[in-house]
């Protein structure tokens, strides 16, 4: 496990998915710790809740942020990673970078 950090933002615990289930299951149906994904879509098939959705591009940069509601597929065209975050967990600002600690 590992964290995404910036100067006004932390991601807390993050897992990886790199199983075919991980990615499929991703945080379903609540989870405490955050997801990374290499994708560029995900979807919220199974969840109950609301999701947090963080795309990343080349350098860990948020290219987006949003809250995505259950019964969604999300498209992030510009992200090469995704970080999906529980619904109690703000959003990092688009522009900023994170490093991974």
């Amino acid at each position: 496990m590992f964290q995404f950090r910036s100067q006004e933002w932390s991601s807390g615990p993050v897992v990886e998915a790199v199983t075919f289930w991980r990615r499929l299951t991703g945080l379903c149906p609540v989870a405490t710790n955050a997801l990374l994904l290499r994708a560029r879509s995900v979807h919220t098939v199974g969840m109950r809740h609301v999701l947090g959705v963080v795309g990343l591009g080349e350098g860990f940069v948020v290219v987006e942020a949003r809250t995505v509601q259950p019964l969604r597929v999300v498209l992030m065209g510009s992200a090469r990673w995704i970080l999906e975050l529980p619904p109690d967990r703000p959003l990092p600002e688009v522009g900023v970078t994170l490093v991974k600690c």
